[in-house]
Parts: structure tokens; sequence; C-alpha cells
């Protein structure tokens, strides 16, 4: 379940790589990676989207981490 300081910390997470994402001289092409774990889900920047559209665009991918941790 999503709490409100998960929230906050995603929205962070999202400013965070849209600000990574706008500097040329901290990426190459899409920027990389960001990630965040938030309660039981890990939240990844999606392939082929770009860090620096975090903020205008939804780019990050919920991923529940139990069936991952059962494997």
């Amino acid at each position: 379940m999503a709490t409100q300081a998960d929230a906050q910390e995603l929205a962070a997470l999202r400013a965070l790589s849209a600000s990574i994402g706008l500097n040329p001289h901290m990426t190459q092409a899409a920027g990389g990676n960001t990630s965040l774990k938030a309660g039981d889900t890990l939240w990844i920047k999606a392939s082929g989207t770009w860090l620096k559209d975090a903020l205008r665009d939804d780019i990050m991918v919920p991923v529940a981490m139990a069936p991952l941790l059962e494997a």
C-alpha cells in the first residue's frame, strides 16, 4: 500500500531525475536509470524514456517486489 511518504519520495525521484536529465554534462542519450524502493514497490525508469521528461511524463514503472523476492 502506498503511503503519503511514498508519494512524496516518488515526486522527489521524478524531480531529481528530470534535473539530472536536463544536464548534458551528467547524462548520455536518454540519461540512464533511476529507481526508488518505496514500501513493497520498486519504481524504475521505463526503458525508452528520457530522464529529462520525468516531470512532464509518467516515466516511472511500479514493480511489486514480493514476487521477485520469492523467485
